[in-house]
């Protein structure tokens, strides 16, 4: 996975779906690079009760006004990022229908190194988002224990399904760089920005970095058996073309092309 050979001075922008360890990939990207550079969590989203958001706002908002751009209703049009005074920009954001036009703009640059991150695991991915929204804990390595309900996960089981279709039918998968595949990042972070080829650029900072890893969530779900239960009763009735559901696995046949 030796991938950023192309990045040097340029800037990086990571798609990922929610619960696929978009956070962790940009945070360590971010800490081990020594040039200058500001890191983005989601700034294109148009939701305005997200802590990373607002912080980010903020800057762009700054940086917009320095750079004569305009700045509405926090977003920013997706023409303007290239405008933006700062280089080394390093963008984390969701799959989101008002991204589209962002994230293929930014792919089409040849100072832009597009990554998209992916977690083949369906069922741990749904199940995670449900724990944190029903606890309220999005990066925590303790959690209560909770009993999820029926009706949530099929709701964010089809979220989810929405999201990889826009994946498949809207990305244009030729500007893409790199797919990686949350399951083959291993959370020691030496070896994973070793594997990211990041050994030029490696600083003392991801050393004070902490991994907070979640609980099981065998344990936080009561029913976790249920709902396990539940999710293969679910699977039998998903029909999407491109998107194929192997029991907890989840395939885009596109990506198979890029691997």
């Amino acid at each position: 996975m030796k991938i950023f050979n192309k990045y040097k001075d340029g800037n990086i922008q990571i798609i990922c779906a929610p619960r696929t360890c978009g956070t962790y990939l940009s945070t360590i990207i971010f800490a081990s690079n020594n040039t200058p550079n500001i890191l983005f969590n989601e700034p294109f989203n148009s939701y305005k009760n997200n802590i990373y958001s607002l912080s980010d706002m903020n800057i762009l908002s700054d940086m917009c006004k320095i750079s004569k751009v305009s700045f509405q209703k926090n977003i920013i049009s997706f023409s303007d990022i290239q405008h933006l005074e700062t280089k080394n920009k390093i963008i984390k954001h969701h799959i989101h229908k008002n991204n589209i036009k962002t994230i293929n703009f930014c792919s089409s640059l040849n100072n832009w190194f597009t990554i998209i991150l992916f977690r083949k695991n369906f069922f741990e991915t749904i199940l995670s988002i449900c724990i944190a929204i029903l606890t309220n804990q999005w990066h925590s390595s303790i959690s209560p224990l909770v009993t999820i309900p029926f009706d949530l996960f099929r709701d964010q089981m089809l979220w989810y399904l929405k999201k990889y279709k826009l994946f498949y039918e809207k990305i244009i998968l030729e500007n893409i760089d790199i797919i990686i595949y949350s399951e083959d990042l291993t959370f020691t972070i030496e070896n994973d920005l070793q594997e990211l080829d990041f050994s030029e650029n490696y600083t003392n900072t991801y050393n004070k970095m902490q991994i907070q890893k979640s609980m099981n969530k065998k344990i936080v779900a009561l029913n976790y058996d249920k709902i396990k239960e539940y999710y293969f009763k679910l699977i039998k009735y998903i029909n999407i073309p491109g998107i194929t559901i192997d029991g907890e696995i989840i395939h885009l046949d596109k990506f198979k092309e890029y691997e």
